[in-house]
């Protein structure tokens, strides 16, 4: 992986972004505005490695995924993904420390697959992400820095999730039995 160099302007710039979003989220979900209590709400904190090995990998999709392929390819990019990507550090303290890391392996393919037709990009683009409430992704040029910061919506399983909790409560008030609110809790 080649190093993302954040430049402070546009670190501030994102913190700045990711704050006001938070802040927004935190008043729309009732958390009041404060940006941080929204981000530890709504993120998971860093996923501990043991947890994204390749054993356990094997061990939660064996009967379903993989066996025609062979454990050799998951391994090996499982163990590329953990040596790369997994502890990088975070270029904000609003930043996903397990997003981020795939925004990176996203970047570098794209980087990849650009030198490889001899047209490298000549203006590496930052990745982050932001709470947009929709699944989207927005560019911003950095004008004072010449640097763009490509930013992908924070949580899309989350608001798929509130999707599915809808539905649940939808499904209660009908006087279904089953209900989606028991896997989200």
């Amino acid at each position: 992986m080649t190093e993302r160099r954040w430049s402070q302007q546009a670190r501030k710039r994102l913190t700045d972004m990711q704050e006001e979003a938070y802040a927004r989220l935190g008043e729309r979900e009732g958390l009041g505005a404060d940006p941080r209590k929204a981000y530890l709400r709504f993120g998971a904190g860093r996923i501990p490695a043991e947890r994204l090995s390749a054993q356990k990998f094997e061990e939660t999709f064996a009967s379903t995924w993989g066996k025609a392929e062979g454990w050799g390819v998951h391994r090996e990019r499982i163990d590329h993904y953990l040596q790369t990507y997994h502890q990088v550090p975070v270029p904000t303290p609003y930043e996903d420390p397990n997003w981020y890391p795939t925004l990176l392996e996203m970047a570098d393919a794209i980087e990849q697959a650009t030198t490889s037709t001899s047209r490298p990009i000549q203006v590496r683009p930052l990745f982050g992400s932001l709470p947009f409430g929709d699944i989207n992704a927005r560019v911003f040029f950095l004008g004072s820095t010449q640097e763009y910061i490509v930013l992908f919506e924070h949580l899309p399983l989350h608001f798929h999730l509130r999707d599915v909790e809808a539905d649940g409560e939808a499904r209660a008030a009908l006087g279904t039995r089953w209900d989606f609110r028991q896997i989200l809790r």
